[in-house]
């Protein structure tokens, strides 16, 4: 493990003394939260060329990234939550891509159809537009699909419920 010293003002010894008590766990753990939650998510690393096809006639759009969740032929199908809709009765599959300018591309496909017509691609300026995503008052995604590509670029992601 790297050892990196951070040096703390006097005056901000008390908030560092308060997160070690309220916080618990590592400090370091904190401190490396706390920049990524100012920094974003990590641009990708592992870049390639993805091409996905929609329409009729079908049209090739052509971006570089990386796949975060499945790829242009696999993808995951969305599980029940809590979200108010019904998603178990949709075939759909959700791939999720990071472009080298830290977008987030979504590729929707029935798996069924060999037509191009019904796929569907949306971008998102980040992470965060992704999560938030409504289909008038419904969520856009289903959460496991959010879940998965926060996991991949390692950023929290947290279901609020109000109840």
């Amino acid at each position: 493990m790297a050892t990196k010293n951070i040096y703390v003002k006097d005056s901000d010894v008390p908030l560092v003394e308060r997160a070690e008590k309220e916080l618990g766990g590592s400090l370091s753990a904190t401190f490396a939260d706390c920049l990524r939650s100012k920094l974003g998510p990590e641009r990708p690393t592992q870049m390639q060329r993805i091409k996905l096809q929609m329409g009729d006639p079908p049209v090739t759009k052509v971006f570089e990234g990386r796949w975060l969740v499945g790829d242009d032929e696999n993808g995951i199908q969305a599980e029940p939550d809590n979200s108010g809709v019904q998603w178990g009765c949709y075939k759909t599959l959700y791939s999720v891509a990071q472009t080298k300018h830290g977008r987030i591309v979504v590729y929707e496909r029935d798996p069924d159809e060999v037509e191009y017509g019904d796929r569907q691609m949306e971008i998102y300026e980040s992470f965060e537009a992704f999560n938030n995503a409504k289909n008038g008052q419904y969520p856009a995604y289903p959460q496991n699909v959010k879940a998965a590509a926060a996991s991949a670029i390692e950023v929290p992601f947290e279901v609020e419920l109000d109840i």
